[in-house]
């Protein structure tokens, strides 16, 4: 059996797997250019830097719901929101914008069972992250280094 994480992993095991691979998660390294590595990318935000800061959340509209947590912390609704409609192909682009990739996640089974392709989107192009420290983002996020 193959499972996207240790906790998949050990719940397929509780089930009676008898064999159980973890492949990576990974991402299409031709497609995820680091942000400062392109012609056509920004440089990343920094403190004295004009235009705002831009925090990212890559998401069906069915997890919308992660986000609304942050609202105090980010002041919302006093910012300005933008929800672009997904597409494969402009999708690192658009992540590729966003100065810090978010990913608030409950501490709960099923988001335990998240594989954190997400993180790997975002490291992929370069953008630091904030992500809660649930099940593999605990592995993909390394503070000071990454998120």
């Amino acid at each position: 059996m193959v499972a996207g994480n240790a906790h998949l992993a050990a719940r397929a095991q509780q089930a009676g797997a008898r064999w159980l691979e973890i492949p990576p998660t990974v991402v299409d390294i031709a497609c995820y250019v680091p942000r400062n590595a392109g012609p056509q990318t920004e440089e990343l935000h920094t403190p004295d830097d004009p235009r705002p800061l831009r925090i990212g959340w890559i998401s069906t509209m069915t997890a919308m719901h992660f986000v609304r947590t942050l609202a105090a912390p980010l002041q919302l609704p006093g910012i300005h929101t933008e929800t672009v409609a997904w597409n494969e192909t402009g999708e690192a682009g658009e992540i590729a914008r966003v100065d810090v990739g978010i990913m608030p996640l409950p501490d709960s089974p099923w988001e335990r069972g998240k594989c954190g392709y997400t993180l790997v989107q975002y490291t992929a192009c370069g953008v630091p992250v904030v992500a809660s420290p649930v099940g593999v983002n605990r592995e993909r996020v390394e503070p000071e280094l990454n998120g």
